[in-house]
């Protein structure tokens, strides 16, 4: 069995191949896996039981905790899915491995209700973010794996050096940023959490550069 990575299809929107129509599978499943992890964080977020005629403003600010938890989710599995859907603008071919890493990435997507649960159950604290942090971190470094494995050969032609290397070192930023706020936790868990707007000025900076 060859370790090459075998070409099995490139994109044509205006193609009936069954190999491009199977790499548009792949991208619909990928947005589909998003769609359904977004919509599962709101599942757990239920109005608590109270007695009849008790204080329905003070049942409904009980839920800021789960609110909170699913605001902070939601925003970051929509910057995973703009990010994704970024590669994928210049991924133009795919693999068996890359359809593997694309599987590894998802399952991971599919899983941060989890950790956003836990963080809205029990509101923000050092365990429940380190939870969320280090889940997040393992999302951007399987998006970094899928990216780097991408970017060999994947790609289409007019792709650069420049762009391929200004793409991985964002990606890496995620994943640093995500990975240090690990540490943060443990000392400030709201610290963390803003922590994760270093994100944003990082990208900028390596856009000016690379773009």
């Amino acid at each position: 069995m060859t370790t090459e990575p075998i070409l099995l299809a490139s994109v044509n929107s205006h193609s009936h191949d069954p190999d491009a129509l199977a790499f548009e599978r792949l991208l619909f499943f990928s947005d589909a896996v998003f769609a359904i992890a977004m919509t599962l964080l709101a599942i757990d977020i239920r109005l608590p039981e109270g007695p009849a005629g008790g204080d329905m403003a003070q049942r409904i600010a009980s839920l800021a905790p789960q609110v909170v938890a699913y605001v902070v989710s939601f925003f970051q599995l929509a910057q995973f899915w703009n990010a994704h859907h970024q590669l994928f603008r210049y991924i133009v071919h795919y693999d068996a491995w890359l359809v593997g890493l694309n599987m590894a990435f998802l399952l991971l997507i599919a899983f941060l209700p989890v950790p956003t649960s836990v963080l809205g159950e029990h509101g923000v604290g050092p365990i429940t973010v380190t939870f969320l942090a280090s889940c997040l971190t393992l999302v951007a470094l399987s998006e970094l794996g899928l990216w780097l494995h991408a970017s060999r050969a994947l790609v289409a032609r007019h792709v650069s050096k420049k762009t391929r290397r200004g793409i991985t070192i964002k990606i890496v930023i995620v994943a640093a940023v995500f990975a240090g706020s690990i540490v943060i936790a443990q000392f400030s868990p709201v610290g963390a959490l803003l922590s994760w707007f270093l994100i944003w000025p990082g990208h900028a900076i390596v856009e000016r550069r690379y773009h």
